[in-house]
């Protein structure tokens, strides 16, 4: 009977031994598995952080005085966020640059450990222009033969070289405004061949004869706003135009062409009326 005592209790042992084992191999599973996602947000934070940068300059002088610091043909930068989380990111000195962000964080219950993932990002220039027209306030297209478009300088098959031709139009012609008031946008009879947005709340309004989508709209005959090429998320800064400078010389009386002027100008300047 001792024998069956012992042998019983030898197995129960065994079988909460590995019961034990399993849950605690599944809580470092789960621990890993946290921290493997909880790096993505982390790292994250250093793309942002060099696009910021990038946004602003991507000059030897404007980097080194944002506390990036040279290696090689990188510039490259280092945060601690605290609890373990940090992460590394670079910016390569090429055109256009390329972004590598390494985000690192502890393992829970695992002060000792740590999990890094690695994020690349190659970067491309936006366009001068993103949008064919824009406006602080209410905006009226109204008049004939009224049309936006665009196209690509860049791209043979959106220009003649590099010039603009109706033929290889694109279809980013967009007109938005900031208004969030009823019919902030008045596309009348105009063709739009892009996307019409205006600041929260406003709305379009668009003649018998208007049109407003991509180009397959367009080709198609269709008139009216293409579904989803309306929104009222329009939100953007337009900073006040001030004059260069309020007081100077007045410019000199002078002959030109055979004709006297009061005010003889170079370049374009402006004078106060």
């Amino acid at each position: 009977m001792l024998y069956v005592t012992l042998i019983a209790t030898a197995i129960i042992g065994a079988a909460l031994a590995s019961y034990l084992r399993l849950v605690g191999n599944q809580n470092d599973s789960v621990a890993r598995s946290q921290a493997w996602n909880r790096a993505i947000p982390v790292l994250e934070a250093g793309i942002e952080e060099a696009l910021a940068q990038i946004a602003k300059s991507t000059s030897a002088s404007s980097m080194v005085a944002n506390g990036w610091t040279a290696s090689g043909t990188n510039y490259i930068k280092n945060r601690d966020l605290g609890n373990g989380d940090r992460y590394q990111v670079r910016i390569s000195q090429v055109s256009p640059p390329v972004i590598e962000s390494d985000g690192s964080v502890a393992v829970p219950m695992r002060p000792n450990e740590s999990v890094t993932r690695r994020v690349r990002v190659t970067t491309r220039g936006s366009s001068f222009f993103t949008k064919a027209l824009a406006a602080k306030g209410q905006i009226d297209l109204m008049g004939n033969n009224v049309a936006t478009d665009s196209f690509d300088s860049s791209d043979p098959n959106y220009s003649t070289n590099g010039l603009y031709t109706a033929a290889r139009r694109k279809d980013n012609g967009d007109v938005a405004t900031n208004s969030g008031l009823v019919n902030s946008l008045s596309v009348g009879n105009a063709d739009i061949r892009g996307r019409v947005s205006t600041g929260p709340g406003g709305s379009v309004s668009i003649g018998a004869s208007g049109a407003v989508g991509n180009a397959a709209w367009h080709a198609a005959g269709n008139n009216g706003i293409q579904p989803g090429y309306a929104t009222d998320d329009m939100n953007v800064n337009f900073p006040d135009v001030v004059a260069p400078f309020t007081i100077g010389l007045p410019p000199a009386p002078g002959i030109v062409g055979g004709t006297n002027y009061n005010y003889v100008l170079a370049g374009e300047p402006g004078v106060a009326g």
